[in-house]
């Protein structure tokens, strides 16, 4: 939806009218940085990054924090478009981070809302699975798996 410049690409208001006018299911996955109006979207999927996301390279990690959140856009997004939210978490504190989020933002019911397991492979994703879907439990949150971990661990150009 954003390129480097953090504008949205030309022509993807376009492209979603087309997508919808042949009949397709028009799903856009974003960290939600960015408000795109008239978008013809049937769910935005929103993962907002945690301050769990922050790298560990100073070179980066000073531009990864200033864009890292925009509570306005996701705001907007909420508002424009049926959204579901998905956070990446590891510790029961990245769920009070996701908490705090979430009651600055428009309601959100909690089955719309996904918790998935911080994990870079395979053997971390089953490790952490099971305190993230107690946490799941007691938050009414959804547990949300990662695929592409389960599959494919941390190989690259898969």
């Amino acid at each position: 939806m954003v390129g480097p410049d953090l504008a949205a690409r030309e022509d993807l208001v376009e492209l979603t009218h087309r997508l919808r006018a042949d009949g397709m299911h028009v799903t856009i996955e974003t960290a939600g940085g960015l408000f795109v109006p008239d978008l013809a979207c049937d769910l935005m999927s929103l993962s907002p990054k945690m301050t769990n996301s922050v790298p560990l390279d100073p070179a980066v990690r000073e531009s990864h924090e200033r864009q890292r959140l925009d509570v306005e856009a996701l705001a907007a997004l909420i508002q424009a478009y049926p959204s579901q939210l998905k956070f990446v978490v590891e510790t029961a504190d990245d769920v009070q981070e996701v908490r705090l989020l979430v009651d600055r933002l428009p309601p959100v019911p909690a089955d719309r809302i996904l918790l998935m397991p911080q994990a870079a492979t395979t053997q971390e994703f089953l490790a952490r699975a099971p305190a993230i879907a107690h946490l799941c439990v007691e938050t009414g949150y959804r547990f949300g798996h990662r695929l592409h971990v389960l599959l494919w661990s941390d190989r690259r150009g898969v």
